[in-house]
């Protein structure tokens, strides 16, 4: 089977600078397939932390790993966390 999905790109309203950025419409599905609400979802390379987001919608917790302190704080801001990282407004 192939599953089509456009890559994201800067116009698009979920777009934030990664140069590889899944879309949350192929996140989705796949976190639907795999887990349950309540469920604990995994992402070891977090990335600008779009399985959280769409997690977080879906009413699942996760666990994120990301080593880039710019994707840190972009996930921080994206997922509502907090809006200043080391004294930095995000």
């Amino acid at each position: 089977n192939t599953w089509y999905y456009p890559r994201v790109r800067y116009r698009m309203a979920e777009y934030e600078e990664h140069p590889s950025q899944k879309p949350e419409a192929l996140l989705e599905r796949v976190i639907k397939a795999s887990s349950n609400e309540g469920d604990v979802v995994l992402d070891p390379f977090s990335g600008t932390f779009t399985t959280s987001a769409v997690a977080k919608k879906l009413n699942r917790k996760s666990i994120v790993i990301e080593i880039e302190e710019e994707y840190v704080k972009t996930g921080i801001r994206r997922l509502g966390i907090q809006n200043k990282y080391n004294g930095e407004i995000l």
